[in-house]
């Protein structure tokens, strides 16, 4: 893995989100090969945030992407979050992963359930199916609902 400067370092904080300093935020770079991996813990954290949990979100570079490279590295700006890191080598730590993981898993499901709907008043509307209604405006209310639902997420 190549050795990155610090010079390199403020050019590509400078270039990518257009800041003099890393102060309240952390540069996390791993290997080009890792960067899939990366970005799916990126989002994850972005999820956390919105759902209230505090876990280091990227900030968005000017251009709103979250990575950056630099040589055989990609890099992301985060939130810094103030505090000691979980180990999980304690209970306390172990409990502490347990419930934000629990609580994303909650959000995630809550977003499936209503991708589900949204699915489900779309087909009905598609092949005009009115089981069980009156009128296609219920349809559409389940419809609209869901997407509303998900614009939230």
């Amino acid at each position: 893995m190549s050795q990155v400067s610090e010079t390199s370092v403020k050019a590509l904080l400078r270039q990518h989100w257009a800041i003099e300093t890393t102060s309240l935020q952390v540069l996390k770079a791993v290997p080009v090969r890792h960067g899939p991996q990366f970005t799916a813990g990126l989002h994850a954290a972005e999820r956390l945030e919105r759902s209230g949990i505090r876990a280091g979100a990227p900030v968005p570079g000017v251009d709103g992407t979250l990575l950056a490279s630099q040589g055989d590295l990609v890099a992301a700006l985060l939130t810094w979050v103030p505090g000691e890191p979980l180990s999980g080598d304690t209970t306390a730590d172990q409990c502490s992963m347990a419930m934000t993981l629990q609580a994303e898993q909650l959000s995630t499901m809550l977003q499936f359930r209503w991708a589900v709907q949204a699915d489900y008043f779309a087909r009905r509307l598609f092949d005009r199916d009115m089981t069980g209604i009156e009128t296609m405006v219920e349809n559409e209310k389940g419809l609209a609902d869901a997407q509303r639902a998900l614009g939230d997420f």
